[in-house]
């Protein structure tokens, strides 16, 4: 289109209703694409807003093919469209346009000091029974305030049979300010099965009663540092168990009792994001150093970093890399065989104060033919390695490691294999997992390992 007006002529007739001549060359169209042209054309003109009062001097003529086309039905104020290149309807302004919304007086508001009372938000009670430590039970209690700022969190478990094994848990945590900190007191017990014949168990329970402190800082949403103190007895007996017709005789023995105060320091970063199959793309990761004094003296590193990917809207690939060490006087064995680490392994099957672990494992749902909704319902396939060593007695004798081997062809030596399969049904609070897991030392597979397990995956 060629609009036959030039610059200065616009300026002149911009204060005033002036008719506009344009011309279309629309000779090589035919017939039905010039209609279409000049009702586009038409369209493109006069969608302006008319002006209130209609002139016949605010009449626009266009010309399409020597036709002219006079406009006689709209009216249409040319002026402001010629005195600016790009014309846009007046803003309104805010203040005039809504109104009746005016705040209430400030004296028609009462004002109170914000009060941290705490309110009960969860509770979990559980209890059973079995033959070796008789009535069991257990409750949780977890209270906060309004905001989160305060969090306080109480735990029991409780041995009817002889309640000074019992188990307590007291801990308050506070995050009103960027640094977050927190105080615990507990009393926990753990028992070790030394010898045993037809109607005599002999055992080494371990009382363990202290305080610890925690400080927190965040350096950004995925990042923190982490700074652990705090001091723990523990008393030792020694209890015979003898079962006969009259029932269940308990003797115990005092041993002694120890203490040592801990420090630990901590980088933790969190950049994962979840979904109905745990972690689901991201990382997460912590570093660690800790030490104990007095009785028991050790120092200790760990590290533990994790790798999700996403491989379609409802697969995951998740990879893990442990490794930790331990040393001193009294240095800290690790156990990682069972559900939660090296699944080719049963309990204190693998153990030491030092070790290495990699599980790789691909997730996806059991039922991919139904909604998303449904992926509570999972299975995983899973490739797991890991070795321990630095244990020299009569029990473990593994005080090197020694990943391979080349006698009678290459194969695994200290490192240990496993591969294999697993279902899973999330119920929310809880994951209930059935595992096979084959353990290889890359030239023949061993019987698999049949597990069912109650907790988390990595």
């Amino acid at each position: 289109a060629e609009i036959p007006v030039s610059p200065e002529k616009v300026s002149e007739n911009a204060g005033k209703n002036a008719a506009i001549a344009i011309s279309v060359t629309t000779e090589a169209l035919p017939d039905t694409a010039k209609k279409a042209q000049k009702t586009a054309l038409e369209k493109r003109i006069f969608n302006t807003f008319p002006t209130e009062e209609e002139t016949p001097d605010s009449a626009v003529t266009v010309q399409i093919d020597n036709q002219s086309i006079a406009v006689k039905d709209s009216v249409i104020n040319t002026a402001p469209m010629l005195a600016t290149a790009g014309w846009l309807p007046e803003i309104p302004d805010i203040n005039t346009i809504y109104t009746g919304y005016e705040l209430s007086p400030d004296d028609s508001v009462e004002t109170r000091d914000y009060s941290s009372n705490f309110k009960l938000d969860a509770v979990q009670v559980g209890g059973g029974y079995n033959t070796f430590f008789g009535v069991q039970g257990g409750a949780a209690f977890l209270f906060s305030d309004m905001l989160g700022n305060h969090t306080l969190y109480l735990s029991s478990e409780l041995q009817f049979s002889d309640p000074r094994y019992s188990d307590f848990g007291l801990t308050y945590f506070n995050q009103a300010n960027r640094w977050s900190w927190g105080v615990q007191a507990f009393q926990s017990s753990l028992s070790y099965l030394t010898a045993a014949n037809f109607n005599q168990v002999g055992l080494i329970r371990d009382t363990y009663r202290g305080f610890n402190g925690l400080v927190a800082y965040p350096f950004s949403k995925f990042a923190r540092l982490e700074l652990t103190g705090g001091i723990t007895w523990i008393n030792e007996d020694f209890v015979v168990e003898t079962y006969n017709f009259s029932g269940l005789d308990r003797e115990t023995t005092d041993i002694g009792t120890f203490n040592y105060g801990l420090f630990s320091a901590a980088m933790v970063f969190d950049h994962s994001t979840y979904g109905p199959l745990g972690p689901s793309k991201g990382y997460r990761s912590r570093f660690s150093v800790e030490t104990t004094t007095n009785d028991i003296q050790s120092t200790t590193l760990l590290a533990d970093y994790r790798k999700y990917f996403r491989t379609s809207n409802r697969t995951v690939l998740a990879w893990r890399f442990m490794g930790a060490g331990s040393v001193g006087k009294d240095d800290r064995f690790f156990d990682i065989g069972g559900p939660y680490y090296y699944r080719g392994a049963d309990y204190n099957e693998l153990i030491g104060s030092n070790f290495l672990l990699s599980n790789l494992e691909f997730r996806f749902p059991m039922l991919p033919f139904l909604p998303p909704t449904m992926d509570f319902l999972s299975g995983a396939a899973f490739a797991d390695a890991a070795g321990t060593w630095g244990i020299n007695s009569r029990f473990y004798d593994n005080p090197t490691f020694q990943p391979f081997s080349n006698e009678n062809g290459f194969r695994l030596n200290d490192l240990n294999a496993a591969v294999g399969l697993a279902a899973r049904l999330n119920i929310g609070y809880f994951l209930l997992q059935y595992e096979l897991a084959w353990p290889t030392d890359l030239q023949n597979f061993g019987s698999p390992v049949k597990r069912f397990s109650i907790g988390t995956f990595f």
